[in-house]
């Protein structure tokens, strides 16, 4: 369970790799905000096989999935590191940094996570999980919108 929620942690990171403009400008400004995991659009995102797999999760898995990332927020700070806090107060720390249309989140555990940045606006960010290895996470792509 804690595997999936550090997973889970991760990509609400990565999607507010809102670096994208940074890989057309070299600013990061745009990204150095609070940002609003939305719920609704990373579900309609989910790809085939991840929409199956939780149309036969149980409610109980669903409502702990929602918890996990519904009002999760994500603040990028000016000096490199981020916050991430979910709903129910539970904060993770790390470091971040763009490399062309990659942001990458290290954890407090020195655990890097990449995303790809697909949309990064002034009020917009959407990051894509670059899975390696086995695991295959529901939400793979990661939408927030600026506080």
């Amino acid at each position: 369970m804690q595997r999936i929620y550090k997973t889970l942690m991760l990509l609400a990171l990565f999607t507010m790799a809102l670096q994208y403009s940074y890989a057309q400008t070299g600013d990061t400004s745009s990204i150095i905000a609070t940002w609003t995991f939305d719920y609704e659009t990373a579900l309609r995102s989910m790809d085939e096989d991840a929409k199956t797999h939780y149309a036969k999760m149980d409610t109980n898995r669903r409502t702990r999935l929602e918890e996990l990332y519904k009002n999760r927020k994500l603040t990028f700070l000016e000096d490199g590191t981020y916050v991430q806090e979910i709903a129910d107060g539970r904060k993770r720390e790390g470091t971040w940094k763009v490399r062309g249309k990659l942001l990458v989140l290290t954890d407090a555990d020195d655990f890097d996570y990449d995303y790809s940045i697909v949309e990064l606006s002034d009020s917009r960010v959407s990051i894509k999980l670059i899975i390696t290895g086995k695991a295959q996470p529901l939400l793979t792509t990661l939408h927030f919108t600026k506080n």
